[in-house]
């Protein structure tokens, strides 16, 4: 192989292993006031999303309810 290939192959290294190294900063307004209320809405978001969905299941299982009716006569006959 050329010497460029390997060149290059040393630069990408060199650069993989100056981003990898993880910088430490001291906490922001950002950090202390914004990403909470960032949490929160998530959570809020998610609690509304599964809430939804149980509703939209329970609507789907009565529409199957109300298309089979059938069913129901039957079992009111019987008794």
């Amino acid at each position: 192989m050329n010497s460029g290939f390997w060149a290059t192959l040393y630069s990408n290294k060199e650069l993989i292993l100056k981003n990898s190294v993880k910088k430490i900063r001291s906490p922001t307004i950002f950090d202390s006031i914004y990403l909470p209320i960032v949490k929160f809405y998530n959570n809020v978001l998610l609690e509304l999303f599964r809430y939804t969905m149980k509703i939209k299941i329970i609507k789907i299982i009565l529409i199957f309810v109300k298309i089979n009716p059938k069913s129901d006569r039957n079992l009111l006959n019987k008794n």
